[in-house]
């Protein structure tokens, strides 16, 4: 998988927010490969010093809500893969 590595560089050369991005259109559907390169890639994030997230227009807080949305997404998946017949009704909406 490639898409860890582009991160990262983009990481690097402060394009969080890019990256991001890059990571949720990945994320749609969310599979567990995916989901452990979004925790990597947010647990990068979170080793970053405040000024760094700053420079790069990101925050702390961002890192957090992130890591809440890949879970969430993980859950609502999860959710409806249980659920078929909810699964279904979602779809005709």
């Amino acid at each position: 998988n490639t898409l860890y590595p582009k991160l990262k560089q983009m990481i690097n050369d402060g394009n969080i927010n890019d990256a991001e991005d890059i990571l949720y259109e990945y994320a749609n559907p969310i599979n567990p490969d995916i989901l452990k390169v979004g925790l990597f890639f947010y647990y990068d994030l979170n080793r970053m010093a405040d000024a760094e997230l700053e420079a790069a227009d990101f925050t702390r807080d961002e890192v957090k809500e992130g890591v809440q949305e890949l879970l969430k997404r993980k859950t609502l998946e999860q959710f409806f893969v249980r659920n078929p017949i909810l699964s279904g009704l979602i779809l005709h909406f």
